[in-house]
């Protein structure tokens, strides 16, 4: 037998005599650890604790103005995601920088002669109401009393000048005298302010005069007075107990005007088809300018406007303008949704659950607050309620961490008294 053929068979008996083994089993499956039981009276007792703290907590800075900025942005968006539409109620007739300069040689301040003029074409247009969004305090009272009997022309609507002045600091009003202007005469207060980010979102219906100590109401809240009681006094009945600033809706009904420029109504004021049909009749007519040298450019949070574009809005939101909710109506609403989050986490526990609660209730109230304001002009304010939720957030999980820290302690210490025995005092 050869070396190889020997080798082989000394191999296969060795290998007879070995123990037949079988395949070792796979390792078990290491379960799961089961989530620690959290007792409904201790969830919902933390859970209520720290949504009530960081409700107040929210409250708090809502009311202090601390979110105004927030808020801003989200007041902001809602303007610009509203359809805009030619507004039935206010038309615009402006001084362009062509008119100042063909019109008024372009010379400052405006010729009252012509600013008459202008005022009587609109009237023979068949305007209801005209407002004179421009500064005549220097006027005479023989200037004033031609203005208005150009305004007597054609339907004979009201007009309503603009009392000028100025604001400090501190938002004290100081008017400008208005010369010669007889008893009867209607005027309001161009009362745009801007806010802190020197954007105007906000009229004041109505601010008292630290010259005369007298109550004047904002130019907004007259023309609505005099639009619905047709002949009745200038001075509104109510202007109200609250000279809070009223927000401004720059959307919607007040989106969108029609403008035309004072050269051209005074070209076709007195041609048979303008007065058969023109954008004019019927409608609060603004007068105001829009030439450079007016330096009348406001900012706002749909771009810069003219400063009698912002006076249209505030006019359109003085009758229909934006409501916002009540402080309590958004308390009520911020404890309903922490109270959501604490009885779907208590049934379904997950880190997912939670931070897709996080996120998708502040999207819900988004949406809550835009259906409101696009349906009712009702503006619910989602920032103290996102706020409260995020401080929520990062409240409850340090309080749970701290009380299952001083668990383990006492376990420990009961476990181990002499390692946690406090030294004695010598």
């Amino acid at each position: 037998m050869s070396r190889k053929k020997k080798h082989l068979t000394n191999a296969k008996r060795q290998a007879s005599h070995l123990p037949v083994t079988s395949p070792a089993p796979a390792p078990a499956a290491t379960p799961a650890p089961a989530r620690p039981h959290v007792s409904a009276v201790e969830h919902f007792g933390l859970g209520s604790f720290v949504l009530i703290l960081a409700v107040l907590v929210s409250t708090a800075m809502y009311r202090t103005r601390m979110l105004d900025r927030l808020e801003n942005f989200h007041l902001d968006s809602l303007f610009i995601l509203q359809r805009k539409h030619v507004s039935d109620k206010i038309a615009i007739v402006w001084i362009t920088n062509r008119d100042y300069k063909n019109l008024f040689n372009a010379i400052s301040p405006l010729n009252p002669r012509i600013v008459s003029d202008i005022i009587g074409a609109t009237a023979r247009s068949g305007a209801r109401i005209i407002a004179v969004d421009l500064d005549t305090s220097d006027w005479t009272a023989r200037e004033h009393e031609a203005a208005a009997s150009a305004s007597r022309a054609g339907s004979f609507p009201r007009l309503v000048w603009a009392r000028t002045g100025r604001f400090d600091s501190d938002g004290s009003f100081y008017s400008d005298p208005l010369q010669g202007l007889a008893s009867d005469s209607c005027y309001g207060v161009p009362a745009v302010v801007p806010d802190q980010s020197r954007v105007v979102r906000r009229y004041r219906p109505f601010v008292i005069d630290q010259r005369s100590h007298l109550t004047m109401p904002g130019m907004p809240v007259v023309l609505n007075w005099l639009d619905r009681h047709k002949g009745g006094s200038c001075m509104p009945a109510d202007l109200g107990e609250s000279d809070e600033d009223r927000l401004i809706d720059f959307a919607g009904g007040g989106g969108d005007f029609a403008r035309l420029t004072a050269e051209g109504v005074l070209a076709v004021a007195d041609t048979a088809p303008w007065r058969n049909h023109n954008p004019l009749a019927g409608r609060i007519v603004l007068i105001g300018g829009a030439f450079s040298q007016a330096r009348d450019v406001t900012a706002t949070p749909v771009g810069t406007a003219q400063g009698v574009e912002v006076m249209a809005n505030s006019v359109v939101s003085a009758s229909q303008g934006i409501l916002p909710i009540d402080d309590d109506i958004i308390l009520a609403v911020d404890l309903a949704f922490g109270l959501a989050v604490l009885v779907v986490t208590f049934y379904w526990p997950g880190l997912w659950v939670l931070w897709g609660l996080t996120l998708g209730f502040p999207a819900l109230l988004m949406l809550v607050s835009f259906a409101s304001y696009t349906a009712n002009r009702y503006f619910l304010s989602v920032v103290p309620v996102v706020v409260a939720l995020i401080l929520e957030r990062l409240l409850e999980p340090r309080i749970r961490h701290t009380r299952a820290m001083a668990a383990v302690h006492r376990t420990f210490s009961k476990a181990f008294p002499l390692a946690f025995r406090r030294p004695s005092k010598t």
